[in-house]
């Protein structure tokens, strides 16, 4: 089935309005995952930092208990 292309002074004002509409839906959405994509990684690094610092307590952690462990 061959398409056919429409061009818009041969659509309706309707469907030309409904067609903007639907177009300005889109680009909202496409902005808002945007900002989302922006927050998420920005709540990433956040927590990469957080998860860090935790590795680096907790390998503290184990290093004071074997040294206590020699002592003993």
């Amino acid at each position: 089935m061959k398409e056919k292309k429409v061009q818009p002074k041969e659509l309706g004002f309707d469907v030309q309005e409904k067609i903007a509409e639907i177009i300005s839906t889109l680009t909202e959405i496409h902005l808002d995952l945007d900002f989302q994509a922006f927050n998420l990684r920005t709540a990433l690094d956040m927590h990469r930092e957080k998860i860090k610092r935790i590795q680096k307590d907790l390998w503290t952690i184990k290093k004071i208990i074997e040294e206590e462990g020699k002592e003993k």
